[in-house]
């Protein structure tokens, strides 16, 4: 529980929470025990297939010793904004471009 945080509060927020991923109609998790093994490169490539595919995709990258999907996605250096959409498809800048 967060510091500072009531159990109310702390019921409140994940009930949010729940109805928030309730929303998402498919979850994939990448993981695994072990550091080094290409997490971050299987969920970015399959990230970029699900999307070429038509999907919509959003990742969540939760290493805690440093996220690496912002430099993948190459967006390193750069304000993070929302997609431009494009009737339903999302236009989306691939690895090298800036």
């Amino acid at each position: 529980m967060a510091e500072g945080m009531d159990f109310a509060q702390k019921i409140a927020e994940d009930k949010a929470i729940r109805g928030n991923m309730d929303k998402i109609g498919r979850k994939i998790l990448i993981m695994s025990g072990k550091g080094g093994v290409g997490k971050t490169t299987v969920t970015v490539n399959l990230a970029n297939a699900l999307v070429d595919s038509g999907c919509t995709v959003g990742i969540l990258d939760t290493d805690l010793h440093g996220p690496n999907v912002a430099k993948k996605c190459s967006v390193v250096k750069r304000k993070f904004s929302l997609p431009k959409m494009v009737g339903k498809r999302s236009i989306r800048s691939k690895p090298g471009q800036g």
